[in-house]
Formats: C-alpha cells, structure tokens, sequence
C-alpha cells in the first residue's frame, strides 16, 4: 500500500490494493465540489481491486441546515450508498475545534456577534475515532446511529465561557440568522441530543486550551520558539483537528487489529495513506 492523490486519482489504486476497509475521512472546506470527484475517484480505484468496506465521516443535520457545504456532504452520500461496494456512513456534529476557533475568531472584535435561539453539540475527535474504531469491526451496516457530543450549549453561552476561561471582556450581541439556513439551526437540525454519546465535553476542551496558552507564554518568557494554539489561523488549526483524528484513527486500529489486515484511511482533502 502507498499514498494515493483524490484529486488526480494518481497511486489511488496501489494505495488501496490491499485494504479491506476504507475510511474516508478527506474533505475540502474551501472547495467543497472536490469531496464528489475525489470519493468517485476513490470508489473507482477501490471497484479495481476488489470490494473493501467503504466508511465514510459525514454531517449531521445536512438535510436541515442547507448550507453548500452540507449539500455536498449530502451528495457525496447517497453516491456511497449507490456506489456498489459495502458501505457504513457516521454522521457526527461538530468538532470541538470548529467551534472553538469560530468562537475565538468572533472574540477578535469589541462585539462578539452568536446566532440567536442556537445551540451546538461539540464532539471531541477522540470520541469520532473511536466510534469508528469499533465501526471497521462489524462490517457493513450502512446509516449507523449519529455520534453527538456530550452536551447539547447554546452558543451564546459557548462565548460566555470562552471569555471566562481566556479571562477576556467582550460584548456578546445575539444575531438572528435569516432565511432557510438560520431557521435550520434555530430548530436544532444539526444537532442529536438522543445520540450524545461523546465523552469529551467543550469545557473540557477550553481548559485543555487555556493551559497550552499558558505553557506558550512561559515559552516566549524563556524565547523558545512555537505556535500558540490562541494565535494560529481557524482553517489550519481545524485542518490540524483533522489529521488529528486521522492519527488517533491510526493509533486505535493499530492497537486493535494487530495481526490483521489495516484499514486505509484518506486523511486530507489530497491523499489516502495506508494505516
């Protein structure tokens, strides 16, 4: 096995040659078109070697709240179900990771503007890997329970306490979100408070943050080098939160399958790696 490019379909093939499941975790946030083209361009390759069981990551709520994105997710979807290999699809809400740099980005300003009457049930990368962990066991078993977080927090709150940990003073101002997409989130489309399975909750994960900011500063006092997780850009750190995923994947079927055949798993928006 090798690493093969979803974009180009190059090494797709070899890179998938031996594998008896396929984990497709890739996406593109800033072009959402690529996930259709790069799974055919996976189930292609995948069709040439055989028939692996195909699991892929998708979204919850993506038929409530039409955003491109979602719709993407959507088609990409039901082009797995169709697609004629065996098949698993896990929704999941959202990331810690997003959440928290939405927040943040929104903390860059005196008024902090949050969708009003909306929550959000953060899951921890972990909790997702380990789901589907257990998912590459079982074989097929197409649209399995969604996984949630384990708290279901207006957003308005999520910013109150992102403040207090991060000991920041900010305006918080709700703001209606209009239209179709506004009233999807409004009505908890993107959420499954019956499926709030993730153990890892956002308080959690702000305090987990707030210690790596301290640890960053002691490390500037001392004139060490290094990122700050506060400081890094929302789209590389959610594309960090990613891989991240892909590496607790790795480290849990390692642990899990030893002696066995390893899944493959796509990890980016451009490759598929063996694990």
């Amino acid at each position: 096995m090798g690493t093969g490019d979803l974009r180009t379909g190059a090494g797709l093939p070899r890179a998938v040659s031996d594998a008896s499941v396929i984990i497709h975790c890739a996406t593109d946030v800033l072009v959402p078109r690529r996930d259709l083209a790069g799974t055919r361009a996976l189930v292609e390759a995948a069709r040439r070697v055989g028939q692996p069981h195909l699991v892929y990551i998708s979204i919850v709520g993506i038929e409530e709240v039409p955003l491109p994105y979602h719709r993407i997710k959507l088609e990409v979807e039901r082009y797995v179900q169709a697609c004629g290999l065996p098949w698993t699809i896990l929704r999941t809400t959202q990331f810690h990771n997003l959440v928290f740099e939405l927040i943040r980005a929104s903390a860059r300003l005196p008024i902090m503007l949050l969708p009003a009457s909306t929550s959000c049930q953060p899951v921890d990368v972990r909790d997702v890997a380990s789901r589907v962990a257990a998912l590459v066991g079982s074989g097929s078993a197409g649209r399995v329970p969604d996984l949630g977080g384990p708290q279901v927090l207006p957003a308005v709150d999520l910013a109150y306490d992102y403040l207090q940990v991060f000991e920041r003073r900010r305006i918080v101002l709700p703001v209606r979100i209009p239209g179709k997409i506004g009233r999807g989130y409004r009505n908890g489309g993107h959420l499954t408070p019956e499926h709030a399975d993730g153990r890892r909750s956002f308080p959690q994960l702000l305090a987990g943050r707030v210690a790596e900011a301290h640890t960053d500063a002691l490390r500037c006092e001392r004139g060490e080098t290094g990122l700050s997780v506060d400081a890094s850009p929302w789209l590389p750190r959610y594309r960090l939160e990613r891989r991240q995923l892909i590496a607790d994947l790795v480290t849990i079927l390692t642990r899990e399958t030893a002696g066995s055949p390893r899944p493959a798993v796509t990890g980016t928006e451009r490759s598929l790696c063996p694990t």
